[in-house]
C-alpha cells in the first residue's frame, strides 16, 4: 500500500497556485487536491505547477450542473473530461443529487466506471451530503447494486444522520472496504466540521474519529464561525496566525492500490 498525504487548495485559493504548490512541497505533502479551472489556460498552469515540483495530485469534480437529471449528465461527462487533464492520481467526485432518483444517481456511477475503462482514470466517489452518498442508509442500496471506490468523508455522515454512525455498523464497514482516499476531518451530530479538534469540548468527537480516520479541516462556512459574524472569522485557535501550511491540516491519506 502507497500511502500519500495530499494538502487541498481549498481555503487557499488566494494565493497564486505557484506559490501555494511550493508551500505544500517545503510542508512535507506530497501534493495537493483541488478542483480544476474552468479556463483552459489556468489549468495548464494548475498543471505545469505541479509538475516542476515534482508533486503528485488528485483533481477534484464538484462542478456538474443542471436543471434537469439529463443535463446534469451531460455536464457530468464533460467535467470528468477536463478533471482527467493533467495526469492526476484520481479523480474525487460528487456525484448526482440527493433528490434524483436512485435510477437516475445510479446511471451517473455508470457513467464513471464507463469512463474510468475507457480512459484509465480511476473516479472516486465522495460521501458528500446532497449527493449520491449523502447519508449511510441509501447508500447501502448503491453499494449493493454496484462495485465502486468511495473517497469516505463521514464527516458528511456524522452530520445527516445526528450521530457518529453507532447505528450503521454495515454501511460503515462497507464504506471501509471500498475507501480508495479519505477526507480525515472531524464531524460531530450537528455539523460536518468541528471547531477546532484540539479543544477539550470537541474531545468526544475526536475520539471518535481517530479510530476510523484523523483529522483534516477546512473553511467557513463549513467549520463554526463566531456568533453574529457573517466575514468567516473563526476561533483563533482554529487557524494559524502567519496563514501557514502544515501536515497535520492536509487532506489524506490517500491509498493507491
Amino acid at each position: 500500500m502507497d500511502i500519500k498525504i495530499l494538502c487541498p487548495v481549498w481555503g487557499h485559493e488566494h494565493i497564486p497556485i505557484e506559490e501555494f504548490a511550493l508551500k505544500v512541497k517545503e510542508a512535507g505533502f506530497d501534493g495537493l487536491e483541488t478542483w480544476v479551472p474552468e479556463d483552459k489556460t489556468e489549468r495548464q498552469r494548475l498543471h505545469r505547477a505541479i509538475r516542476q515540483l515534482d508533486l503528485v495530485w488528485v483533481s477534484h469534480q464538484w462542478q456538474a450542473k443542471g436543471d434537469s437529471p439529463q443535463a446534469f449528465r451531460d455536464s457530468f461527462r464533460h467535467y470528468l473530461e477536463i478533471t482527467a487533464e493533467g495526469d492526476p492520481l484520481f479523480i474525487n467526485c460528487h456525484t448526482g443529487k440527493d433528490y434524483f432518483s436512485f435510477e437516475q444517481n445510479l446511471a451517473l456511477i455508470d457513467d464513471a466506471t464507463t469512463f474510468s475503462q475507457d480512459t484509465g482514470r480511476l473516479v472516486v466517489h465522495e460521501t458528500h451530503r446532497g449527493r449520491v452518498g449523502f447519508h449511510p442508509a441509501p447508500s447501502m442500496d448503491f453499494f449493493r447494486a454496484r462495485q465502486f471506490p468511495i473517497t469516505a468523508d463521514l464527516s458528511h455522515w456524522t452530520c445527516t444522520t445526528e450521530s457518529f454512525l453507532e447505528n450503521f455498523p454495515e454501511a460503515v464497514e462497507e464504506a471501509i472496504r471500498r475507501t480508495h482516499h479519505i477526507h480525515a476531518r472531524v464531524g460531530f451530530e450537528e455539523g460536518p466540521q468541528v471547531g477546532d479538534p484540539r479543544a477539550p469540548e470537541w474531545k468526544p468527537a475526536l475520539g471518535h474519529f481517530l479510530g476510523l480516520v484523523g483529522p483534516h479541516g477546512g473553511k467557513p462556512p463549513q467549520v463554526r464561525r463566531l456568533p453574529h459574524d457573517h466575514h468567516g472569522r473563526i476561533r483563533p485557535a482554529a487557524v494559524s496566525a502567519d496563514h501557514s501550511i502544515h501536515p497535520s491540516a492536509g487532506r489524506g491519506p490517500v491509498r493507491n492500490k
